[in-house]
Order: C-alpha cells, then sequence, then structure tokens
C-alpha cells in the first residue's frame, strides 16, 4: 500500500461520468491498493497521511513528514524536478505536560541556558 500527495488546484473524481467528489484548492491523495493489503495497513498510511503538514507561502511550500518518510518525500521532490531549498529534521512531540506558572519558569531558563550553549546543536521539550 502506497499513498502519494500531491497539491492540486481542483481535483475530481469521476465513475461511469459522474463526478462523486471534487474539491478546489487542496491536497489529492492517490492510494494504491495490493491484493494483500489489509486494515493494519490502511490504519497505518492513515496515520502517516494525517500527520503530514504542508504549508505554503511566498517563498514556497514546507512539508512536514514523518521521520520515516524522509527519504520518500526527497525522492518524489527529486523525481519531479521540484527543487528542495533546505531540509532537516524537527522533533515535534505527540503528548505534551502542563505545568505550572513557575515550572515554566524554571524550564524556560533551562532552555536559555542550553540553548546559549555552543556545544548544544538542538533542544526539544514537550512542555505545553
Amino acid at each position: 500500500m502506497i499513498a502519494l500527495l500531491q497539491r492540486v488546484s481542483h481535483a475530481s473524481v469521476s465513475v461511469a461520468g459522474e463526478t462523486v467528489g471534487q474539491i478546489e484548492r487542496g491536497l489529492l491523495v492517490f492510494v494504491g491498493l495490493e491484493t494483500h493489503d489489509g486494515a493494519d495497513q490502511a490504519k497505518r498510511l492513515l496515520e502517516r497521511i494525517l500527520n503530514y503538514r504542508v504549508f505554503e507561502d511566498e517563498d514556497g511550500m514546507m512539508v512536514y513528514g514523518g521521520f520515516a518518510d524522509f527519504g520518500t518525500l526527497q525522492k518524489y521532490f527529486e523525481d519531479n524536478n521540484i527543487e528542495i531549498l533546505s531540509s532537516g529534521f524537527d522533533r515535534i512531540p505527540t503528548t505534551t505536560k502542563e505545568l505550572t506558572e513557575e515550572q515554566q519558569e524554571d524550564v524556560n531558563k533551562l532552555l536559555e541556558k542550553l540553548e546559549e550553549d555552543d556545544d548544544v546543536q538542538n533542544v526539544f521539550h514537550t512542555m505545553a
């Protein structure tokens, strides 16, 4: 099972000459199925698709995907002659921790000290 996400200005799906679905500007998802694909594969693919984040501005498009999809995304862009201006890896927490105002101040002080250290490249946290 595989999916291809494509940004479109409009798209429609027709069955026997009748339009059964359509969208204006957005993301179109093509899904390829094989006979041995089952509900578990569909669920994993759906979770991956729903976790993609696509943002567009005057400078271009920013795509967020799962770490496991990084190579697939890069290959798609290269195969379609889409210039990659930069790429990177960010940790985006799926769960966060609520802190009191006092705890937040303490954690923010620690984060500032870590970010000031020349030996520290990245700082990640799950603070809400």
